[in-house]
């Protein structure tokens, strides 16, 4: 597998190394593709990061020393200071320690590293000086780690990836600027195979990454900051306030065993402060605060829910998009957003045993609709439904009861009631201009589902799966130049095949299915007769999961909601002037699954993130 790897990850740095050098000699004919004020960025500097280890029945904190970032990236102008960019990154750093539980920690050898392929979108606002800039974006990530010290793991795992960002650019002629920017990046549970029958593992890195670069825009008459007006005066501008009900899905709680917690309803409040991207499309940061009280747990299907106690409080940080309509004097919108996001318990226990109650960084998503009803042409009413998550965040060992560490979790249903306030005259922050280009897709096609990690009851079991099929349809329009946004629901099928227990395989039968409710984001780029597009988009996944990880019958059977992310490529081709045809990859990820063990067996519960390749085939009608 690593070998394999290696070379998938070669051949992709060497693809983007020749699609980057390009411009050097074809400038001209780049932006042609990419639209006007293309650019191209190269950037360097520092890494701060840890890593987080699903391994040999435990949860390892590992620290690593500082290490060193680089990378390029190709973007373009989708929007007035609205930006799309394809970015490769590379970083490295020397391990240092780890540990698992309460002491002192053990010597780590060898480093860790990861390259990224990220989809981004950057948000402009003109200082006068310069732009400074917000956003994020989704992709992929290869992470390879190694230790032969107190820990014996040396693989290289496919995971998905996200970042959140900002800077500052500052140009220094028309067609090139410096670029200062720090960058909060993860890569989330990259599943490691164990080595002569040591413990498999699932890998996840957070970092903090501060980087300077050099942007060059391509073609003649190119600018690398070519709009002047995009400054916090400037209509669009608005900042909302909301608070509401939270309604926990479930909790996940991995100590080596996977807890299901029970949460009572509880509240969130927060506010964000947001702009007109394009005609009817918003850019959003927001700060939200959530928590709830914990109600019951269990370890095991069928178990009755055993005593629990205390909150469990999360923070989130998300850069959220959200598409307008209008419909009489109402604005329905619909999107999402990602982020990062922390979880604290506060005096919880389980059974009486005490949980650490220091906070944890995870990744965040969202997916949301709602409406905007115009009281004034400054002031509307929001009313909105969210499906929030944070997984992946690791809770430190506490002093008494949960001794070692754990990772855990989250996922909520959201009613939320807000203000929204527009500044500018001339500003109606409830209205929304007629969609254009919309169009339905259906499609099928491959599935080739990525070897897949599954904590279950003290025990790291790595999953193969046969390949399947995939069914699906869109609906979309655009949203920007050259830039489409899409509602997806589509249906992943598949069986797996057979489990690794540290170097014990058994027979897998069992079924997968995961239906996927997907927010969209593409860009097109026109070649002529075909038209390219890439992008990502986030939302949630139905999984329907059914294995029986041991020939003894430990099996998990259950049908869970989660944080679903995507990433993808592909190529249209017009048939006639309203038909196209599709040809399409995806990256399709479901996050930190949480499967209760059957009932009928009484077996414990389990945890694990699900990644599949996609292939798909599909017609497009424009209307």
């Amino acid at each position: 597998m690593r070998n394999r790897l290696n070379l998938t990850v070669s051949a992709a740095a060497i693809a983007f190394g020749v699609l980057w050098a390009a411009p050097l000699a074809q400038a001209d004919a780049l932006q042609d593709i990419l639209g006007a004020n293309a650019y191209v960025s190269v950037f360097g500097g520092g890494t701060f990061a840890r890593l987080q280890a699903q391994y040999n029945n435990d949860v390892y904190d590992a620290h690593l020393k500082d290490g060193f970032t680089v990378g390029a990236a190709i973007g373009s102008y989708v929007g007035p200071g609205l930006r799309f960019e394809r970015e490769l990154s590379y970083q490295r750093n020397k391990n240092s320690k780890v540990r698992y539980t309460q002491g002192n920690f053990d010597p780590m050898t060898g480093d860790t590293e990861a390259i990224f392929l990220l989809a981004n979108l950057w948000k402009d606002i003109d200082v006068g000086m310069g732009s400074l800039y917000v956003g994020g974006g989704l992709g992929t990530a290869f992470v390879s780690s190694k230790d032969n010290a107190s820990q014996v793991w040396n693989d290289t795992g496919l995971a998905l990836a996200a970042q959140l960002g900002a800077g500052l650019r500052v140009p220094v002629t028309d067609r090139m600027a410096l670029d200062l920017g720090y960058r909060l990046k993860t890569a989330i549970d990259a599943p490691f195979d164990g080595k002569n029958g040591d413990s498999n593992a699932a890998m996840t890195i957070y970092s903090h990454n501060v980087q300077l670069g050099l942007s060059y825009a391509l073609g003649e008459g190119s600018q690398i900051q070519p709009v002047a007006d995009l400054d916090v005066s400037s209509p669009g501008w608005y900042v909302s306030v909301f608070g509401g009900g939270a309604f926990p899905e479930h909790v996940n709680f991995d100590y080596g065993s996977v807890y299901s917690l029970e949460g009572k309803t509880g509240f969130t409040v927060g506010a964000a402060v947001g702009t007109e991207l394009a005609p009817g499309l918003r850019g959003e940061l927001e700060l939200s605060y959530l928590r709830h009280a914990i109600d019951g747990y269990t370890t095991f299907g069928g178990q009755a829910s055993q005593p629990a106690t205390g909150h469990l409080e999360q923070t989130y940080l998300l850069a959220n998009v959200w598409k307008d309509f209008q419909l009489g004097m109402f604005s329905p919108y619909i999107g999402g957003g990602i982020g990062f996001g922390t979880t604290k318990f506060n005096n919880a226990t389980l059974d009486g045993s005490a949980i650490g109650h220091k906070s944890g960084l995870g990744f965040a998503g969202q997916i949301g609709t709602g409406v905007r009803f115009g009281v004034t042409d400054n002031l509307a009413l929001d009313a909105g439904y969210r499906f929030k998550s944070s997984v992946n965040a690791l809770i430190e060992w506490n002093d008494t009861g949960f001794t070692d560490n754990t990772s855990v979790a989250n996922y909520e249903h959201v009613l939320q009631l807000g203000l929204t306030y527009g500044f500018g005259e001339g500003v109606n922050v409830a209205s929304a201009p007629a969609l254009e280009g919309k169009y339905i897709s259906l499609f099928g096609g491959y599935v080739a589902p990525a070897d897949t990690h599954i904590s279950y009851s003290g025990s790291n079991y790595m999953v193969n799966f046969k390949d399947g099929f995939t069914v699906g349809a869109a609906v979309g329009a655009t949203i920007a130049d050259h830039t489409r946004g899409e509602l997806e629901l589509s249906h992943l099928s598949y069986k797996p095949d057979s489990t690794d227990e540290n170097g014990t395989f058994s027979n897998a039968p069992g079924k997968m299915g995961m239906t996927f409710l997907m927010t969209n984001v593409w860009r097109d780029f026109d070649l002529g007769f075909v038209q390219p597009y890439g992008g990502f988009g986030v939302g949630m996944a139905l999984a329907d999961v059914d294995i029986d990880l041991t020939d003894s019958g430990s099996r998990i059977n259950d049908t869970t909601l989660a944080l679903a992310a995507q990433v993808g490529s592909g190529i249209r081709v017009p048939v006639t002037d309203n038909l196209m045809l599709d040809v399409g990859y995806r990256f399709k990820a479901a996050l930190d699954v949480l499967t209760e063990g059957d009932s009928g067996t009484a077996s414990s519960h389990g945890s694990g993130s699900h990644y599949a390749h996609v292939g798909q085939v599909g017609v497009t009608w424009a209307f």
